[in-house]
């Protein structure tokens, strides 16, 4: 009996040491200040197509990543603004949109500009 137990025992070793050696480990996230383009893009691809499904509540989890991927980028505030908007969270829209249209960045004047037009279409005077 003894020794049918050890068997058992070094049996479950052995598949232990399996799934560990298959187990695979997420990459870890940018460190912060930087920017994961390509997780960006990817997100914010997704994240258009669903909104354009009008599936708001998908495409704001996936405008989420696209943010997370990259804090503090305008173009994913717009985006999670416009979410948060056609889902009438106002005051969340509020608060992206304001993100974005107080972007420092030069090249992105056009995302400023969409996003003071939205905070006034909201009545929102910022």
């Amino acid at each position: 009996m003894v020794e049918r137990q050890q068997q058992q025992i070094e049996a479950m070793q052995r598949e232990i040491a399996s799934l560990k050696a298959q187990r695979t480990y997420p990459t870890p996230p940018p460190p912060p200040g930087t920017c994961d383009k390509a997780v960006m893009a990817q997100a914010t691809r997704q994240g258009g197509q669903k909104y354009a499904a009008g599936d708001f509540e998908k495409a704001l989890g996936y405008y989420q990543d696209a943010l997370a991927a990259c804090p503090g980028d305008a173009r994913a505030e717009l985006n999670l603004a416009r979410a948060y908007d056609a889902l009438k969270d106002r005051d969340q829209a509020i608060l992206h949109y304001q993100r974005a249209a107080s972007t420092a960045d030069p090249s992105e004047q056009s995302v400023r500009d969409e996003a003071r037009a939205a905070l006034d279409h909201l009545g929102f005077a910022p």
